[in-house]
């Protein structure tokens, strides 16, 4: 194929002269003579050139393809382009698709755990498996709803050992009787804490390092209140959590936690009433007028509905310790909203409203949980329908008929941990199992297996498992309660900070480090260094926090 530059009217002469061959074939050209141009004016005009590219194969006539063979040309020369396209697309539709049933499988949760029900022994068909939930006398405010009574199951014939997943009802405990040594109704404490009770009881084992450890925790944490009243997780000291887990609720819910297990309160005119009543002001203030103590708005934040519980767990433990009626009506709203975001059918919680379609964990709704058992140790009602519905969900969480739990109805069966199954196992204690219920007997050997021992070493520290495995042998009692307890003790004690500055941002004396970093669901490295401490704390506190609920051998609880 020739190109060429050719100037103007000249195409046919040119190619005439370099290709006589085609003398045939091009058509006369016949062109107007040019007209003669005006002159304007004395300037020359230059002689304007373009390139003009010729294909003399294009001059030739060719043939009209049919509609079919011009689709069959069209594939031919971009074949390779169609096939990226289609791959592209398919791998698109694909992914959506797989979206598409994943949510599926979770709106069907319920249907396809449902065969892990276990008959209840009575022949009732409800789903609630026959387990009555701890009655702690309440319901003195007689604005919340009152849940229809549950019905006890019939006893266990013959005297044998229940079988798993099922058990008559534990005898309930009083109000007072579940915060333990701590006391309750107003002027009760007297400004020492944990010192007045763990010295002539003996609450920690006759270790006055615990003590120590526990009054120390407590100092950094009283130098890391804001002046609004508030604590922080995410700044204001050495190894803060992440900005994306940052919820100054959770963080005030935590720290007041840790005073008043402690046995510390806003009334006793004590070394950190002033800070105990500063927070419950600042939750108090943030509150929603819904009840959501939560201090964001944004729905859906892994936050929410921790820091609503551990807000509403300290409001209660003051409430109840104090009978301080300014906390009253903070405290009932926050149960209100608490209830009204269970998820209706499978009855669980998780990081915003539940609806009959969403799926709900068991670590957040442990917590939801204690928040209420704790409501009714404060004389607030709850309906025992939220218990019934909160052990439903642990029956869709349970693996091994009850033994081992994992995070979520959709985990797969081996995705137990000694976290969810000591929170699990916890919830049950609360929620009727009897102490012999060999499914709960099989999980606490599981607990304090070599594997699961408490130890401060990185991949194997765990206190958000410690915590819950502390206070689920604590309600057992016995030689494994005091044997586990002396070696997480000595473990939490001997890796304290002892040193170091007490001015911020750099104060670290008294508190407990972010690392090593732990195994799964130790959640120090997101929530960082006050979790870290006041989770500690918590565990250290355990034997003063909360009565056991099995009485001890010999012994009964008062109504």
């Amino acid at each position: 194929m020739n190109f060429c530059a050719v100037r103007g009217s000249s195409v046919r002469a040119f190619l005439l002269r370099n290709h006589p061959s085609m003398s045939d074939e091009l058509p006369a050209l016949s062109l107007p003579k040019p007209k003669p141009k005006a002159r304007t004016s004395a300037r020359k005009r230059s002689t304007a050139w373009f390139p003009l590219r010729v294909d003399p194969t294009e001059l030739t006539n060719k043939p009209e393809l049919e509609w079919h063979e011009e689709w069959l040309q069209w594939f031919r020369s971009g074949w390779k382009g169609i096939l990226v396209s289609v791959a592209v697309h398919v791998a698109v539709l694909t992914g959506l698709a797989m979206i598409v049933i994943q949510q599926v499988r979770r709106t069907n949760t319920q249907a396809l755990e449902s065969g892990w029900f276990i008959p209840d022994p009575a022949g009732s068909t409800n789903g609630t498996k026959g387990l009555t939930p701890i009655r702690i006398e309440a319901a003195k405010d007689a604005s919340a709803a009152a849940g229809k009574p549950v019905e006890k199951p019939s006893e266990n014939p013959g005297g044998a050992p229940p079988p798993r997943g099922v058990g008559p009802e534990v005898k309930a405990m009083s109000p007072a009787g579940m915060l333990g040594g701590r006391g309750t109704g107003k002027g009760d404490g007297d400004g020492k804490g944990v010192g007045a009770v763990s010295g002539g009881g003996g609450r920690f084992g006759g270790d006055a390092r615990v003590e120590a450890s526990i009054k120390a925790g407590l100092g950094w944490l009283a130098r890391q209140q804001q002046s609004g009243g508030n604590w922080k997780l995410h700044e204001g000291y050495p190894d803060a959590g992440r900005r994306t887990s940052r919820t100054d609720t959770g963080a005030t819910g935590l720290a007041l936690m840790a005073f008043l297990g402690a046995g510390h309160t806003h009334t006793d005119g004590g070394q950190y009433a002033s800070n105990i009543r500063k927070g419950l002001d600042w939750l108090k203030q943030i509150q929603k007028a819904d009840g959501d103590y939560h201090d964001h708005d944004e729905m859906g934040r892994e936050t929410a509905f921790y820091a609503h519980s551990f807000a509403l767990i300290a409001m209660c433990e003051a409430l109840a310790l104090t009978g301080d009626d300014a906390l009253r009506e903070s405290a009932r709203q926050g149960v209100k909203y608490l209830l009204d975001s269970q998820q209706p059918n499978d009855g669980g919680w998780k990081f915003r409203h539940q609806n009959t379609d969403t799926v709900a964990d068991l670590a957040v709704t442990g917590w939801a949980l204690m928040a209420l058992h704790t409501a009714r140790s404060a004389g607030l009602g709850v309906p025992d329908d939220s218990y019934m519905r909160g052990s439903r969900f642990l029956d869709l969480v349970q693996v091994q008929d009850g033994a081992r739990y994992r995070f979520a109805p959709n985990y797969p069966e081996d995705r137990f941990g000694p976290a969810m199954t000591a929170e699990g196992i916890f919830s049950r204690q609360y929620l009727g199992w009897p102490k012999d219920h060999p499914a709960m007997q099989d999980a606490l050997a599981y607990l304090q297996e070599d594997e699961n021992l408490p130890s401060w070493t990185e991949g194997h520290r765990n206190i958000y498992a410690w915590h819950f495995i502390g206070e689920s042998l604590h309600n057992v009692g016995g030689k494994e309660w005091t044997e586990w307890y002396g070696r997480v003790a000595r473990q939490i004690v001997e890796n304290q900070t002892k040193g170091g500055p007490i001015k911020p941002p750099s104060d670290i004396r008294g508190s407990w480090n972010v690392k090593p970093l732990g195994e799964d669901f130790d959640f120090s490295d997101k929530w960082g260094r006050l979790y870290v401490t006041s989770m500690c704390l918590l565990t250290l506190e355990t034997p003063l926090r909360h009565s056991p609920v099995y009485p001890p051998e010999g012994t009964e609880k008062s109504e």
